[in-house]
C-alpha cells in the first residue's frame, strides 16, 4: 500500500480491516512512503496496531525493487493489495511464478465499471486475470465483472463501515460540507459550486456556510470559479483536513460523485455524524442513502441540486433533528466492521487450505 499525504477512504478502510484480522493472524503491513506519514496515518485511523510488523520503503524505482525482493523472499502465503499499477503487475507476475495467492481489492469505480483507458486499463486487466480472488467494493459492478472474467473467483465486500465511536453527532451548526481527498471532476465539486451560485442569495439569507475539504489539481481552478461567482464569502476551501473536525457539527453533507458514491468513507462518516445527505443517484449509492428519511438523491444537474438544497431550507428545526437521529441510527445498524473481518478472513483461510 502506498501511504502519502492524501489518504483516501480505501486506504483507511482496508487497513482497519486487516489490522483487526492481524489480531489473530500473522499479517505484515508493507508500504511505500515516508515513516512520518505512516505514523500519522496509524495514529489517526487505528487505535491499536496489530500488524506483526510494518515495513516502509521509499517511493522510488529502487524502493519498488526492494519491495518485490522482500515480498518474495519472506515466504508469504498470500499477498493483498487494492487497485492496479505497473508495480502490481510485477507482483502478480512473480506471484504466479512462485505459486503465491493474490487477493486484489477493486477500490476504483472506473476499474469496477470497466471505464479505464490505456495503460492503466491494461494493468488492471492483467492483475484481475492473474489474481486468485477478486473483491469488489461496488455491488452494482459485480455481475459485469463476472461476465468479463467468467473463470475468476469474484465476490463483493458484504458492507461498509466507519468508526462509530469517533464519528458521532455534536451540536449542529449552519454548515454544509463537501469532502474529497482529491478535488477532481469525478468527485464533482464543480457541480456543488455551480448549484450554490444559482441560490447564493438564499444561502446568505439562511446564514449557511459551505466548506470544501480536500486538495488536488482542480483546487485552484475551483477557488478562482468561486471568486468569479462572488460566492467566496459563503464557500471556503480548507485543504486536506481531518473530516472529524467538520462532520460532527455539520448539518448537511454532499456526496456528488459522477460514477459511484458507495462506499465513500466520507459519506459513511457524515451519516454517522447525523448529517443530512444530498447525493447523486449513481452506482450503489442507494445502499446507504436511499432518498428516504435522511437523504435526497439527485441527478448530475446543478438545477436539481440547487432545488434539493432549497427544499432542505424548508425543513423545520424539529425535522432536521429527526433526520439527524435517523441517520445516526442507520449507521449504528449498518456501518459495522465485523462482517468485513469475517469475509476477508475466510478468503485468506481458503488461500491457506
Amino acid at each position: 500500500m502506498h501511504i502519502f499525504d492524501n489518504i483516501g477512504g480505501a486506504e483507511r478502510r482496508i487497513t482497519r480491516i486487516f489490522n483487526e484480522i492481524a489480531a489473530e493472524k500473522n499479517i505484515d503491513f508493507i508500504t511505500m512512503g515516508k515513516q512520518t506519514s505512516i505514523d500519522k496515518f496509524f495514529n489517526e485511523n487505528i487505535n491499536t496496531v496489530n500488524f506483526n510488523k510494518t515495513v516502509v520503503f521509499k517511493k522510488s524505482n529502487v524502493g519498488m525493487l526492494k519491495i518485490l525482493f522482500f515480498l518474495f523472499s519472506s515466504k508469504y502465503n498470500s499477498i493483498v493489495y487494492f487497485d492496479a499499477t505497473r508495480f502490481t503487475v510485477l507482483i502478480n507476475f512473480f506471484a504466479l511464478l512462485l505459486r503465491k495467492k493474490v487477493l486484489i481489492i477493486i477500490a476504483n469505480p472506473f476499474a469496477a465499471y470497466n471505464m479505464l483507458k490505456g495503460k492503466l486499463n491494461r494493468y488492471f486487466n492483467y492483475c484481475l486475470k492473474t489474481s486468485a480472488h477478486i473483491d469488489c467494493l461496488y455491488p452494482s459492478a459485480e455481475q459485469d465483472l463476472k461476465t468479463r472474467f467468467p473463470k475468476k473467483n469474484i465476490t463483493t465486500t458484504p458492507n461498509s463501515f466507519t468508526d462509530l465511536k469517533r464519528f458521532t453527532p455534536k451540536k449542529k451548526e449552519k454548515l454544509f460540507v463537501f469532502a474529497a481527498a482529491r478535488l477532481e471532476k469525478s468527485k464533482n465539486p464543480h457541480l456543488l459550486i455551480d448549484a450554490i451560485n444559482i441560490i447564493q442569495e438564499k444561502v446568505r439569507k439562511e446564514d449557511y456556510k459551505i466548506v470544501i475539504c480536500g486538495g488536488g489539481f482542480d483546487k485552484e481552478q475551483l477557488i478562482q470559479k468561486v471568486k468569479e461567482d462572488r460566492t467566496d464569502d459563503i464557500i471556503s476551501f480548507v485543504g486536506n483536513v481531518k473530516t472529524i473536525d467538520f462532520f460532527p457539527q455539520a448539518e448537511l453533507f454532499f456526496s456528488l460523485q459522477v460514477i459511484e458514491n458507495y462506499p465513500s468513507q466520507s459519506l459513511l462518516e457524515a451519516i454517522s455524524c447525523g448529517c443530512y445527505i444530498i447525493a447523486t443517484d449513481v452506482g450503489s449509492t442507494r445502499a446507504i442513502a436511499d432518498g428516504i428519511e435522511f437523504s435526497t438523491l439527485v441527478n448530475n444537474d446543478k438545477n436539481e441540486l440547487s432545488n434539493a438544497i432549497l427544499k432542505y431550507f424548508e425543513f423545520s428545526q424539529e425535522e432536521k433533528e429527526a433526520c439527524s437521529k435517523k441517520a445516526r441510527t442507520f449507521s449504528e445498524n449498518n456501518f459495522i466492521i465485523e462482517p468485513n473481518i469475517k469475509y476477508f478472513s475466510n478468503i485468506i483461510n481458503n488461500f491457506n487450505s
